[in-house]
């Protein structure tokens, strides 16, 4: 057994996809993608609940403690790492704090990621635009976990810091017992699940490339 052998993923093994069809495909995969925001109601957690209370933080609340229950109350309801609001405050504020808006940008956004996607070759390209398409539509808020996980075919550090942002990291208050009640909570085992397939997908082709090479589930994959 060859002990210097490593296990790296090898995109180059992918198979070989017209770039116009690609581009094509995704301008109408985003156009339809906008469609269904412009015609369907915001999110009900992203119009009474992350919006809202986001827009009370100011850049010196996440380097300090609270000051009041108003702002604890805002880190304990919207229960993501700072790497999670570093990506998306900036974001909200450029789209007015209007989650249709904020939709909008991250519909937009995921455009270039789906382009990257095919780094994991077609059917992991087809997995994550099924996967971030159910959260452009639904779950908007989990979006940048996914595009943090789709990094991870550049460096594994990017798996590190998928998680790290959709947990309460970094956060200057203790959030970790609401994360626990919601959790279970309507349907986000539901969407920590696509979370998990993903990063699981992810981690095996660039990580474990090797695992399941020979079996027909690993030549599907490496499509």
């Amino acid at each position: 057994m060859d002990i210097t052998r490593r296990s790296t993923y090898n995109p180059g093994s992918r198979a070989t996809i017209d770039p116009l069809l690609v581009v094509l495909g995704i301008v109408l995969l985003t156009l339809a993608r906008l469609w269904y925001l412009r015609t369907s109601e915001v999110q009900r957690d992203v119009r009474e609940a992350i919006i809202p209370l986001t827009s009370r933080l100011h850049f010196a609340d996440f380097f300090r403690r609270p000051r009041s229950e108003d702002i604890r109350f805002v880190f304990w309801i919207v229960q993501y790492g700072i790497l999670w609001y570093a990506i998306n405050l900036p974001l909200m504020h450029l789209s007015g704090l209007n989650g249709r808006r904020w939709a909008y940008a991250l519909a937009l956004i995921d455009g270039v990621c789906v382009w990257l996607s095919f780094r994991l070759g077609l059917m992991g390209a087809l997995l994550y635009i099924a996967i971030n398409t159910v959260n452009v539509l639904k779950a908007p808020w989990n979006v940048s976990i996914l595009w943090l996980t789709l990094l991870g075919v550049y460096s594994w550090v990017f798996l590190i810091l998928a998680p790290i942002a959709k947990l309460p990291i970094g956060i200057p208050t203790r959030a970790w017992g609401h994360v626990r009640q919601v959790l279970f909570h309507q349907k986000n085992p539901y969407y920590y699940g696509l979370l998990g397939v993903f990063w699981l997908f992810v981690f095996w082709r660039t990580i474990l490339p090797w695992l399941f090479a020979g079996t027909f589930l690993g030549q599907l994959a490496s499509i």
